[in-house]
């Protein structure tokens, strides 16, 4: 197949970009190959003289020291394959097992003859100069010659004019942009909730999603699920939603994960406490990998999330702690347990956001709310701030 440019490969390619804020904050000028950290997988022989400058590839470890192989997830996998062009938003909880899912079957498709192009977000991509900055250092990452990436042009962001006509610009830039894409394409954004639920990151994947060519396909993960921008995608019939009860993992991927990690099939009570998360199985097999006992529950919750759980604000933390005592609440009950009035609101905040809330719905219609097992554990084992 061809690279861009018409440089020749022998294989299909996946490039990963991670830039940082102190480079994308930068002129672009002062980026050099050494300030950018980018990993490349199945590199084509034409890209070989130039990844030794500029590409930085994981360091090879010991094999003992290698993690066991990630699951292919076939049942998610069977979804993703439908979805041919538009775009892919997955969602979930950390530790739900979005970036492997990703990794499994964008390695799947560059074995098949697909590029796949993964861009990791940040938190300095809630500015649109950064991340106009940040695609361009990974299509620059695409392009084998010197003489491709001086060839290069695209629209200079001018901060007050183009702020002002943000969506303008991003038509001009997206055009450019894609116009030196390899095709067809996968294009993975990858921890999009780094970049702010309020920036303009949903309405600058909007302007990128109508410039791909036929063929590609956008595939995007976060923490939140499909922004409002982005709805009408999914109304044309042109948009996948894989959610956290899609990415839970069921009896049989548990199976299969424990004989990954070379370990005896789980039980129906660890199946019940892992209650369907990635990172709970990971600490889970983990500890049985290295001859120790089972982590207690709200340590295990600890391990995987106790950093968000911390960020919560004291009084999502004292409703969690309140309903915690008992299996379900109703939003009354929440309320009262707590002494925090709008305890409804904030169950069921969480559980838009899907956020190891769950929410039951009775035969006479009564709304309750359910916590996943482990954080269950983990904020009764807290006091209420």
């Amino acid at each position: 197949m061809l690279s861009p440019k018409g440089v020749g490969c022998a294989a299909p390619f996946a490039v990963v970009v991670s830039t940082g804020a102190r480079i994308l904050n930068s002129p672009v000028s002062a980026v050099t190959p050494q300030s950018v950290s980018v990993r490349m997988q199945t590199l084509p022989p034409a890209f070989a003289p130039w990844a030794e400058g500029w590409f930085n590839p994981p360091r090879p470890q010991a094999a003992a020291a290698q993690p066991p192989p990630l699951l292919v997830r076939r049942r998610l996998h069977s979804l993703l394959d439908g979805a041919r062009e538009g775009l892919v938003w997955v969602s979930g909880p950390s530790g739900a097992g979005k970036t492997s899912l990703m990794r499994t079957w964008t390695d799947a498709r560059r074995a098949a003859g697909t590029p796949c192009l993964w861009i990791q977000l940040d938190a300095t991509d809630a500015e649109p100069a950064v991340f106009f900055r940040h695609l361009r250092l990974a299509l620059l990452s695409t392009l084998a010659t010197p003489q491709a990436r001086n060839a290069l042009r695209l629209p200079a962001w001018r901060e007050a004019a183009d702020a002002a006509r943000l969506s303008a610009f991003a038509q001009r830039y997206f055009r450019a942009w894609t116009a030196a894409l390899p095709k067809p394409l996968i294009l993975v954004f990858d921890a999009c909730e780094a970049a702010g639920a309020d920036a303009a990151l949903p309405l600058l994947l909007d302007q990128l999603l109508q410039a791909l060519p036929a063929g590609a396909l956008m595939l995007a993960a976060g923490t939140d699920p499909l922004p409002l921008t982005l709805h009408r995608w999914a109304a044309s019939g042109r948009c996948l939603t894989l959610g956290w009860e899609d990415l839970r993992a069921d009896d049989d991927e548990a199976r299969e994960l424990a004989l990954a990690w070379g370990q005896p099939q789980p039980e129906a009570a660890q199946c019940a406490l892992a209650g369907g998360w990635m990172a709970a199985w990971a600490v889970l097999l983990s500890a049985a990998r290295c001859g120790e006992a089972a982590p207690a529950a709200d340590r295990i919750f600890e391990a995987c999330a106790g950093a968000a759980y911390s960020g919560l604000d004291p009084l999502t933390r004292r409703v969690l702690a309140a309903v915690a005592r008992q299996p379900t609440a109703s939003a009354e009950e929440a309320a009262v347990l707590s002494d925090v009035a709008n305890a409804g609101d904030v169950l069921a905040a969480l559980w838009r956001l899907r956020w190891f809330v769950e929410r039951q719905i009775s035969f006479d219609g009564q709304v309750r709310y359910a916590l996943h097992p482990l954080l269950r554990a983990h904020a009764a084992a807290r006091q209420m701030p």
